[in-house]
């Protein structure tokens, strides 16, 4: 009898968590989710072989899809409901939106039939963000013949995602999102699309925000100009041009910290419309007209990673190298990279570095600092450039008082005119 009602409890158990594997702990699946990830970025930084990285990238993938499962089994409500003949007609093997399109996902939390899913796709595919006509005028197609279905307004909003995106066609893509919520107008997704059109609104503003910083910018140096072209011998001239120079100024500061401040709005509300990586880098307009498919982009996270390539690339330089930092010191790594520049220009390279007077002061300044960058401008192949010396600053600052504090903050290595390294990072 005993053993009867213990079986009974444990079915009953079973039945109301639903026949959840008893694993699924969200805890212990982030931290097996972390563990991978860590193991397989060691991989890559250390330069394991190709199988090894391979091997632990699926691990790392797969702790991935365990770990959002389990959050989606805590988060996603169950819902009970009556299966139409639409829903049956929804494959078992079909798959929901794009992961990558989380406001989609997160509104319609439900699976697609096989012939929307597939022109999704078709269209969010690297083919796709190229030669989307096609596929979008397959969803035209399938809006038209579905018009009352519950797929429709998910159709209508990857149709405007798609005008916004790939066709830059901001207009195109706010009539469409009107369209949606006409038979539901408090859905996930008609809420969404009122939300969208307010970021496509707020992106004319963006643009009208810009262009006011740019006038009032020039306004402000076209007064700067006047003051300084007038000759102190007219003295009085002189101070109300100054006048009214630091009144076109502070306009000019007071609108570009309003401009800012609209900005982290902007940004604030269209975090959850930016596009994927793909996208952004295909939106970028070709430079002179031409483009090459050749062409590669890398993104280095790790301070080591980014310290070698810029070693590497400097060293496997053949014609030319031109250098320009805001930071390089005394150390390691400011020796490592101007011994690097001395070999090359033994060897005949082009070469010319353009360093900050104070981000580079001790290396760059007049007395008992300049002796690391002697040996380099010895050479007739080599041009070394100091920007803003403290020295010649002093003699203009009753001109142009901005230069006492004027720096150069680009971080730029260029190598034979074909490799760029670029970013935020300084050389110390």
């Amino acid at each position: 009898m005993k053993k009867l009602l213990c079986l009974m409890l444990l079915l009953n158990l079973l039945l109301v968590t639903g026949g959840t594997p008893l694993s699924a702990d969200p805890r212990s699946d982030y931290e097996n989710y972390v563990s991978s990830y860590n193991a397989y970025r060691n991989a890559v930084n250390e330069k394991k072989p190709a199988t090894e990285i391979l091997e632990l990238l699926n691990a790392y993938q797969g702790a991935k899809a365990t770990y959002e499962g389990a959050l989606n089994r805590q988060t996603t409500p169950v819902q009970t409901q009556t299966t139409t003949t639409q829903q049956q007609t929804v494959a078992a093997g079909s798959t929901a939106i794009n992961p990558a399109d989380s406001e989609v996902t997160s509104a319609t939390r439900t699976r697609l039939p096989v012939g929307l899913q597939r022109i999704l796709d078709q269209l969010w595919s690297d083919s796709g963000h190229k030669s989307p006509d096609q596929p979008m005028k397959l969803l035209s197609t399938f809006i038209d013949s579905n018009s009352n279905s519950q797929y429709a307004d998910v159709a209508r909003y990857e149709l405007a995602k798609a005008y916004e995106l790939l066709k830059e066609d901001e207009q195109a893509a706010a009539k469409v999102l009107n369209q949606i919520g006409r038979s539901n107008p408090n859905s996930r997704l008609a809420v969404m699309a009122k939300e969208r059109i307010n970021y496509l609104n707020a992106g004319k503003q963006y643009k009208q925000w810009k262009q006011s910083l740019t006038n009032t910018y020039g306004v402000s140096q076209e007064s700067y100009a006047k003051y300084r072209n007038t000759s102190w011998l007219a003295f009085p001239v002189k101070v109300t041009r100054w006048i009214g120079y630091a009144g076109k100024l502070f306009n000019f500061n007071k609108t570009q910290d309003d401009f800012v401040k609209f900005q982290v709005w902007y940004e604030e509300m269209g975090a959850k419309f930016v596009p994927t990586v793909e996208i952004n880098f295909d939106r970028f307009k070709v430079a002179n007209g031409t483009s090459n498919e050749n062409s590669q982009v890398s993104l280095f996270y790790s301070n080591s990673q980014a310290w070698y390539s810029r070693w590497k690339t400097v060293n496997e330089a053949r014609h030319s190298i031109d250098v320009q930092y805001f930071i390089m010191e005394k150390d390691i790594f400011g020796y490592s990279l101007l011994g690097a520049l001395l070999k090359k220009a033994k060897d005949g390279l082009k070469i010319r570095l353009l360093l900050d007077a104070r981000g580079t002061k001790q290396l760059t300044r007049k007395l008992l600092g300049q002796d690391l960058l002697q040996e380099l401008t010895e050479y007739p192949n080599v041009q070394v450039k100091v920007f803003n010396p403290a020295h010649s600053n002093l003699i203009t600052m009753f001109k142009d008082p901005r230069k006492l504090i004027a720096s150069n903050h680009d971080k730029i290595i260029v190598v034979d005119g074909e490799y760029s390294i670029i970013g935020g990072r300084n050389v110390s």
